[in-house]
């Protein structure tokens, strides 16, 4: 099926997992976050690899766009909910 929409869970190998802030989000007994100058690492390192590389897929315009902003907001979502866990 491949990619069909911008969200996290919207392709084929994606939907196969369950990302870490939705894990944390369930309180569930041993979901532990890592500090969130740790989150923002990742943040750093993940979207410049992916800004890097992703015009050599030729994605469309649109979904660039869109992906971007889903991803830069799912790694801020991960940085405030790590925030609040550890407060």
């Amino acid at each position: 099926m491949g990619i069909w929409g911008p969200g996290n869970f919207e392709e084929d190998a994606a939907a196969e997992h369950l990302s870490l802030h939705l894990i944390a989000r369930q309180s569930w007994d041993g979901a532990q976050l890592p500090e969130t100058d740790t989150i923002r690492e990742w943040k750093k390192t993940y979207m410049a690899t992916w800004d890097s590389v992703i015009d050599n897929l030729q994605p469309r315009p649109e979904y660039r766009t869109q992906r971007r902003e889903v991803l830069v907001r799912t790694f801020d979502q991960l940085a405030e909910l790590a925030a609040r866990l550890q407060a």
